[in-house]
Parts: structure tokens; C-alpha cells; sequence
């Protein structure tokens, strides 16, 4: 006797349980199952596909293929999880010596990432290096129902290096949506959620 109408989730740990409930329970309003919103290499290769702005990356197999890339890369770099949340294990490299002993932990079977990486493919590591953009960080709120989206809040992040720590909060100010750059963020985020086939839901975008 009940009706189910809809499966939110509430955290990055959660998503592929999430997309899969939603398919089962309410087809007509699941956004489908793909890996590409949660593998953040995968995410980053289908926005370029769609003609958008994504930063240089790799997801080498090995550490040699790390280097490899990096040569072709100028420091600062950062490494993270292709598989991640809540910024655990992201990390900023100045150099070499730097980048091998993050690719080091992140190869590490003994490192916990907290979070699921079945649906990586079979020989493919959790291991993923990007260019290091520089300039501010959004965060862009919206919800979407039949693949029109709704902005709800439009945030910008106040992070800063801190005791050789290089990403620390200071604070979220919450914007109006006016002005060339917010403008801009919003058009990008939402083309951002049609590349990846969000049609249904609320969702929670960074921009740098």
C-alpha cells in the first residue's frame, strides 16, 4: 500500500545504491544507471565529449605510467581517488617526489577510500591525476524534473592552503545568480547535467 515516488541520496558514498533502487522502484523517474557521475575520471571524460571545459587528467595503471603523464604536466598536480568522497585522500603534489609517495597510498590495497569501486573495470586502479586548476570554486544546487533543471542555490567556497594542508575550508557564502562569472557557473553546470544524462532529482555540482 505504499507508494514510492521518487530515491534521494544523501551522500557520495550512497550513489550507485541510490541509481539502482531508482531504476527499480520508480523507472519513470530514474536517471538510468551510469558510472560516469560517480567515477570521477569516467565524469570528466564524458563532459569533454559533450564539448566542455574539463581539466587534463590520466588514470594510469601503474606508477610508471604516472610518470609518463606527469612529464607531460607541469606541478602542482592533484591526486585523488577515482572513487571519492568528502575530499579524503586528495592531495597536492609539488613535484615528483611528491606525486609518487600519493600514488604510492592510493595503490596501497591497506588504504581504505570509503567507498565502493566495483564498478571500475577489471585492471583499472584507484588512482586518478588532473591538472591543477587555478581560480575560485562554486557550488551550484539544483533539482531537475523531466530533464529540466532548476538552480536553488548558487554557494562559492573560500578554500585556501593552510599548514601545508592545501585545500581548507574557511567557509561557504551563499550568491545571487547575477553577474557575467554566476552566469557563466550556472550555463556550465547545467549543460554539465545533461552530458550526464540527470534528468530527475536534486543534485550537487562543484565548479572550479
Amino acid at each position: 500500500g505504499i507508494e514510492v515516488v521518487g530515491v534521494l541520496c544523501g551522500s557520495d558514498g550512497g550513489l550507485a545504491d541510490a541509481e539502482r533502487l531508482a531504476e527499480a522502484l520508480v523507472p519513470a523517474r530514474s536517471n538510468g544507471i551510469r558510472s560516469a557521475r560517480r567515477d570521477k575520471f569516467e565524469m570528466l571524460e564524458t563532459i569533454r565529449r559533450a564539448g566542455l571545459a574539463a581539466p587534463m587528467q590520466a588514470a594510469p595503471a601503474s606508477w610508471e605510467a604516472s610518470k609518463r603523464f606527469l612529464a607531460t604536466q607541469s606541478y602542482p598536480v592533484v591526486l585523488k581517488p577515482r572513487r571519492g568522497q568528502a575530499s579524503v585522500l586528495v592531495g597536492l603534489a609539488r613535484g615528483e617526489k611528491d606525486a609518487q609517495r600519493m600514488d604510492a597510498i592510493l595503490r596501497d590495497p591497506k588504504c581504505a577510500t570509503s567507498i565502493d569501486t566495483s564498478e571500475l573495470r577489471p585492471g583499472d586502479e584507484n588512482v586518478l591525476i588532473q591538472e591543477f586548476l587555478t581560480g575560485d570554486e562554486w557550488v551550484v544546487d539544483t533539482v531537475s524534473a523531466d530533464g529540466e533543471h532548476k538552480v536553488v542555490a548558487l554557494w562559492k567556497y573560500d578554500k585556501r592552503q593552510v599548514n601545508d594542508a592545501p585545500f581548507v575550508y574557511f567557509g561557504i557564502d551563499a550568491r545571487g545568480s547575477e553577474g557575467a562569472v554566476e552566469e557563466a557557473v550556472l550555463s556550465y553546470s547545467q549543460r554539465v547535467l545533461d552530458a550526464l544524462g540527470w534528468k530527475w532529482g536534486p543534485c550537487h555540482i562543484e565548479v572550479k
